[in-house]
């Protein structure tokens, strides 16, 4: 997952190859800022789901959405989590499965308009 623009410098593209391969998400600066100013100018959270066990995020989820928020790749956030790249994976694809998306800008944006996670 990443977002370059397309008048990005070939040197910005090769690093953005450079971060996926190394499990990263790059993203331009001037993607992040649109996406976060989309997020501030979203409507309220949407009520709680109807079963809100099945869809809550568990504390670890939170702590990795908020990783992957500030820009971290799978390798990073499992440093600052002390858990394992593939404990991350587990945790990604729990997200995902829970929130019904299909990629961390996507789980950011439906956490944060759930009421899951804070910016």
């Amino acid at each position: 997952d990443g977002y370059l623009l397309k008048d990005s410098s070939s040197e910005a593209i090769t690093e953005g190859i450079r971060v996926t391969l190394d499990g990263g998400a790059p993203i331009s600066a001037a993607a992040a800022v649109y996406l976060l100013e989309r997020l501030r100018e979203a409507p309220p959270p949407t009520p709680a789901p109807l079963n809100p066990d099945e869809a809550a995020l568990t504390a670890r989820e939170i702590e990795l959405l908020h990783c992957f928020a500030i820009g971290q790749s799978y390798k990073e956030a499992a440093r600052t989590l002390g858990i394992s790249p593939h404990t991350v994976g587990n945790h990604v694809k729990s997200v995902y499965r829970k929130l019904e998306v299909h990629s961390r800008a996507e789980a950011i944006y439906e956490a944060v308009q759930g009421g899951q996670l804070r910016l």
